[in-house]
């Protein structure tokens, strides 16, 4: 395509060489044509050719420097392209990062919570427990069912104590 262009252009410089050669010599009075003015012509012509040929080529190198610089601009328009989405990929990271971050906050706290309840619940068994044998108003078969409830409410206060360390602990290493 760009070598039929050049061939295209080229041919035109060449005719419209051509033809101002032509015309400059019908404008000029009637002179007996002698064998240096031939010449001169065909010098003058070639001349104007070689002027069209440079003025071509100089345009044609200008024409490759526009397109380099426009190859130059799109690579750089799309290395921008990528540091900006590379910079939103960390951006969405670092927030995802932080929801994990608070979710893992909000584990902590509802682990602490039933941890409490559940020490509470003891406490306030224990304390009943505590007073009615004190009091003398347990059976033995009722003492026997508190102690079961206190034991299964002490393995429930582990179990939570399990649970509220391995949460602290993501909550860690998310953090670190």
């Amino acid at each position: 395509m760009k070598k039929e262009m050049l061939f295209i252009a080229t041919l035109f410089v060449a005719t419209t060489s051509i033809a101002n050669a032509q015309e400059i010599k019908t404008n000029e009075a009637p002179q007996t044509t002698s064998l240096e003015t031939l010449v001169t012509e065909q010098k003058n012509i070639e001349n104007a050719q070689q002027l069209e040929a440079s003025k071509l080529q100089n345009d044609l190198d200008a024409a490759k420097q526009l397109e380099q610089e426009q190859k130059i601009a799109e690579a750089q328009h799309k290395a921008d392209l990528q540091a900006q989405k590379q910079i939103e990929k960390e951006n969405k990271a670092e927030l995802k990062r932080q929801k994990e971050i608070l979710k893992s906050q909000k584990k902590v706290a509802k682990q602490t919570v039933r941890l409490q309840k559940a020490q509470d619940k003891y406490n306030s068994r224990n304390g009943k427990y505590v007073q009615l044998k004190a009091a003398g108003k347990l059976t033995p078969i009722d003492e026997l069912k508190t102690k079961s409830q206190l034991l299964d409410l002490q393995t429930d206060i582990k179990k939570q104590e399990i649970e509220l360390k391995r949460v602290t602990m993501e909550f860690e290493t998310l953090t670190k």
